[in-house]
């Protein structure tokens, strides 16, 4: 039977967006801080998503290009290598639009953004981990600077797609109208590239945010957009439950995830404490009757 009834309304809508992470990440680093930290995109491991190999240098004409353009194209370089080295990104999937929504009651509860068994196996810590539910509009409200930020769905693309999408350096554009024109129109070029991801991983229906601050490190302030905390239910990890509670310190609800052979189990913490006290007072019960 579907577990979709049991879904929290808040959890349905086009504003929610997860994060999946390692329990231990969770424990010892976001919830007691309530911040998620920006990665280095650079230590991404899809290829596509790798910028080093999109710079490239063109240019037509039968003259040598001059000192002075060969100095504004290495300035040029120099200026994207910065902006690699300092884009860092934090990752979140969205609910799709749930197509059989208007021939059903309930949709399949793995049609939600929270509930894909693929990313509990590779960022969930093999669903050993948990999934971070927030509101988007919070986080995005949480920017402090929007200069040093860019957020957007992702485009998934094919190869053929993705070499049409190569940016190249123009020395002939950058000689016509000079590096202080050309090169926002080159960084914007590299940004939107930024958004693009190979359509195998489609399924994540990722929403991205990007920083890129010169800092080394870049948190995000999650306090007032976290909107609930799953966690995947295994004998490995119900003694961590009440860790869980009490950091969350009422600020945000706790529910837990089963994934069993037939189905999926999808309960809030506070039900399954009432159904387990309610069994072990029926046992205790039954043994001092006896």
């Amino acid at each position: 039977m579907s577990q979709a009834y049991k879904i929290p309304e808040k959890f349905k809508n086009s504003d929610t967006v997860y994060h999946y992470t390692s329990l231990r990440t969770a424990i010892e680093h976001i919830l007691p801080t309530m911040k998620l930290r920006f990665s280095p995109r650079k230590h991404s491991n899809d290829p596509v998503e790798n910028l080093g190999d999109i710079f490239s240098t063109s240019h037509v004409g039968h003259n040598e290009p001059s000192s002075s353009l060969r100095d504004h194209a290495n300035e040029v370089r120099e200026r994207f290598i910065g902006l690699t080295n300092r884009t860092k990104q934090i990752c979140f999937c969205k609910n799709p639009e749930i197509s059989r929504e208007s021939q059903t009651i309930y949709p399949a509860i793995e049609e939600y953004g929270f509930c894909k068994p693929r990313m509990w196996e590779q960022y969930g810590n093999n669903y050993e981990g948990v999934c971070l539910v927030f509101s988007l509009s919070k986080l995005e409200e949480a920017l402090p600077n929007k200069t040093f930020y860019k957020t957007n769905n992702l485009n998934y693309v094919g190869y053929s797609e993705i070499n049409r999408s190569h940016v190249s350096l123009d020395m002939n554009t950058l000689a016509k109208i000079g590096i202080h024109k050309y090169y926002p129109e080159f960084e914007a070029s590299i940004k939107e590239r930024l958004f693009l991801k190979h359509q195998d991983y489609s399924g994540e229906n990722e929403y991205r945010i990007l920083s890129f601050k010169e800092s080394q490190y870049d948190f995000l302030d999650v306090s007032e957009a976290l909107l609930g905390v799953i966690v995947s239910h295994t004998d490995n990890n119900q003694s961590l439950f009440k860790t869980l509670e009490r950091q969350l310190k009422g600020t945000a609800p706790l529910y837990l995830i089963s994934f069993l052979k037939e189905n999926i189990h999808f309960e809030s913490y506070i039900a399954y404490k009432a159904l387990h006290s309610s069994i072990e007072n029926s046992l205790k019960n039954k043994f001092d009757t006896a």
